[in-house]
């Protein structure tokens, strides 16, 4: 019984810290694409950043990527 409470709990650990590696790739990847589309010069982007008012602090950046058309 003990013995099958310490590999359920183990079991739960792994797939927790699994989940949390995969979120993190998963940025990863997009910033990577988000870099590879600012190069090319058939996408135009608009970007917003929002700052802290006390501290002026960048809190958050939104980037949105459009294909010019041609």
């Amino acid at each position: 019984m003990k013995t099958r409470f310490i590999l359920g709990s183990t079991l739960a650990v792994f797939l927790l810290l699994c989940g949390g590696t995969s979120k993190v790739m998963a940025q990863k990847n997009i910033d990577k694409m988000a870099a590879e589309l600012e190069k090319r010069d058939d996408v135009a982007i608009n970007s917003v950043t929002k700052r802290d008012s006390k501290t002026r602090k960048v809190v958050k950046v939104v980037k949105s990527f459009s294909l010019k058309d041609e």
